[in-house]
């Protein structure tokens, strides 16, 4: 008899047979071939969908144009002036903050729609609220369109 026929053998006492279960060996390793391939799938996936939803934000830059001479200031355009005081200049002229956008709106009233357009021009030191603000209230008085000027290299 084989080894274990003998102790099945032994282990038998009257009608009850004692029954011996075989050791199970617990896998102590990670099985990570399922998880390799859902990422392997997401992976192709993102790539495929990816060029479709490119989102854009278009902006129309200008050209830049360097002239040797000043940059003379045609009479339609509005161009306010922050200075670092805090003081608003609406082409050259001083003017109260607040009847600023009373003022901008009874200008651009005149105006056609597609000539809504205000220059902001800051001076250097000026707080960034107060640019907000010169903007804010520019878009309030109805300009459509507003830049932001530069003063050019010496």
């Amino acid at each position: 008899m084989r080894e274990s026929a003998k102790h099945l053998a032994r282990s038998r006492v009257g009608p009850r047979t004692i029954a011996i279960k075989p050791e199970i060996h617990v896998q102590s390793e990670l099985n990570v071939t399922p998880l390799i391939d859902v990422v392997l799938v997401l992976l192709i996936i993102f790539m495929v969908i990816t060029p479709v939803v490119e989102s854009e934000l278009t902006v129309a830059l200008p050209e830049e144009k360097r002239t040797t001479r000043a940059a003379e200031v045609a009479p339609e355009q509005l161009i306010l002036q922050l200075t670092a005081a805090g003081e608003l200049k609406l082409n050259e002229r001083p003017i109260a903050r607040e009847r600023y956008v009373e003022q901008l709106r009874a200008q651009l009233a005149t105006r056609a729609p597609d000539d809504r357009g205000v220059f902001v021009s800051a001076s250097e030191g000026v707080r960034y609220p107060y640019l907000v603000e010169a903007i804010d209230g520019a878009k309030l008085a109805g300009a459509l369109r507003i830049g932001l000027a530069l003063e050019g290299d010496p």
